[in-house]
């Protein structure tokens, strides 16, 4: 997801050095001396740096057949308050997620078993059965084969 942002940015700044860190806990962009970061909100680890909307990350809800086949499928947001979901840690996020659905937001209290602050771990630990997760559209895809998005909404 990050490759083809930082393509385009050294193609327009062929001379500029770039030193790149990948990492996926959270981040003090200052106390760790980066002079710019690339970071999902949640990732910040204080909110003394200056932050810019670079753009917005669609997600989607996954899960697989096999497990819609022995859970009720989800309908509606507040229908998810009832599943086990693979998510980040909470010292991460919060263990919610809200729901915009026209005017309303609809915030959903999660229960989870397993947790990874890896995107593409939880996105391969769900079709072995174990539960839902709210993933990067982009990580979820090329994957369609092995997921099932629900029909719930988006986050």
């Amino acid at each position: 997801m990050v490759a083809p942002l930082i393509a385009s940015f050294k193609r327009k700044h062929a001379n500029v050095t770039l030193d790149i860190t990948l990492t996926e806990r959270p981040v003090d962009l200052t106390a760790d001396g980066y002079d710019l970061g690339i970071v999902l909100p949640f990732m910040l680890a204080t909110d003394l740096a200056v932050t810019r909307l670079l753009q917005r990350l669609p997600l989607v809800i996954v899960t697989t057949e096999a497990y819609l086949s022995s859970h009720p499928r989800p309908r509606h947001p507040a229908d998810l308050e009832d599943h086990v979901f693979v998510t980040v840690p909470p010292s991460m996020h919060k263990p919610f997620f809200t729901f915009r659905s026209g005017h309303e937001n609809i915030a959903v209290q999660i229960k989870y078993e397993i947790t990874s602050n890896n995107p593409m771990f939880n996105r391969d630990i769900i079709p072995e059965g174990f539960g839902v997760g709210l993933l990067p559209i982009t990580l979820v895809v090329p994957h369609q084969g092995r997921a099932t998005r629900s029909s719930a909404g988006r986050v």
